[in-house]
């Protein structure tokens, strides 16, 4: 199994293009979901469609990511952990 990613580029203010190109870490959950952190965010990738959702860090909300740099990421009991720089 697996997923198949294409070449991909970051586009600022399209939101369904990955946060930035440089990629710090992915992680892939479950064989079907592939987490890609960056310098700017958190994102998920969505084959059948080929886009992304974005995860940026929301100032003042608690149940947003705590930081945009995503240097790495892990999968536990209770699913995804992210670290930041």
């Amino acid at each position: 199994m697996g997923i198949h990613l294409k070449s991909t580029n970051s586009i600022p203010y399209d939101i369904k293009t990955l946060s930035k190109s440089t990629v710090c870490t992915s992680s892939l959950e479950d064989s079907k979901n592939l987490f890609i952190g960056t310098e700017t965010g958190l994102n998920l990738y969505n084959p059948q469609n080929v886009s992304f959702r974005r995860f940026p860090n929301i100032p003042n909300d608690p149940a947003s990511i705590s930081s945009n740099i995503i240097s790495s990421i892990a999968e536990d009991k209770t699913g995804l952990k992210g670290r930041n720089k």
